[in-house]
């Protein structure tokens, strides 16, 4: 077809050596969440309008930069290399897990430099109870769902829910399509009722313009209601 992909030589080497040496590939991991900066943010966070930096958001509450980073901190550099949002993900992997970096950031106006402890980055849950289980195709809303759990919900920038369930399939031009669900949500509500399950959702009834189906969603950190009508949204 015309299309050709590559991995940088460089990328290789290093995942070989893992594979040799240990039988796996270590990445680093800061169990962090960041967004990217604006200028708007940057003159209220470092005082001068700039770009640069990643700003933390959250910090896992059991994770290795847990005590060290908070939310509201700028980072600037990891070693001497300097990290933006879209950059960060890639510098961290390539820290050695178990090892110390000197975390450039900017706290309450302040540049300060903290040493952090990179940690392990967590391998995929092998166990389906663990990852949410299999998905459930729910007929009347033409969508299909799956259990959360909380690391998940951590994931999703949700951590205050107690339960829900993740959209994973959406049929084009369904009731859930069209009233602007996306894979990835979490619905914690259906009407007043919280979603434990995904057998709380499966047998509900197809919804209409006269009984719509109002449904609780969080996205980006954000809650909000829908409702399901099985007509595009106005």
């Amino acid at each position: 077809m015309g299309l050709g992909f590559a991995i940088p030589a460089e990328t290789v080497a290093s995942v070989v050596i893992e594979l040799e040496a240990h039988g796996r590939v270590s990445r680093g991991y800061l169990g962090i969440q960041v967004q990217a900066m604006t200028p708007a943010l940057a003159q209220a966070l470092l005082g001068r309008d700039s770009a640069a930096g990643a700003l933390i958001t959250a910090v896992e509450p059991q994770g290795p930069s847990a005590g060290r980073l908070l939310a509201g901190d700028v980072l600037m550099r990891l070693g001497s290399t300097p990290v933006t949002v879209t950059s960060l993900g890639k510098v961290a992997v390539r820290l050695t897990p178990g090892t110390t970096v000197d975390a450039s950031l900017v706290r309450a106006g302040a540049e300060q430099s903290i040493a952090l402890t990179v940690g392990q980055l967590p391998d995929p849950p092998a166990d389906p109870l663990h990852a949410g289980g299999r998905d459930t195709w729910v007929p009347n809303l033409e969508l299909g769902v799956a259990n959360s759990t909380a690391e998940m919900r951590l994931v999703l920038k949700a951590p205050g829910e107690d339960s829900g369930l993740i959209v994973t399939q959406l049929r084009p031009n369904g009731a859930g399509a069209l009233a602007g669900l996306k894979i990835g949500d979490l619905i914690t509500h259906a009407g007043t009722k919280r979603l434990e399950d995904v057998a709380d959702l499966a047998t509900v009834s197809k919804p209409s313009t006269k009984l719509p189906l109002l449904l609780r969603v969080v996205r980006d950190s954000s809650a909000g209601f829908i409702a399901l009508t099985g007509s595009e949204e106005k």
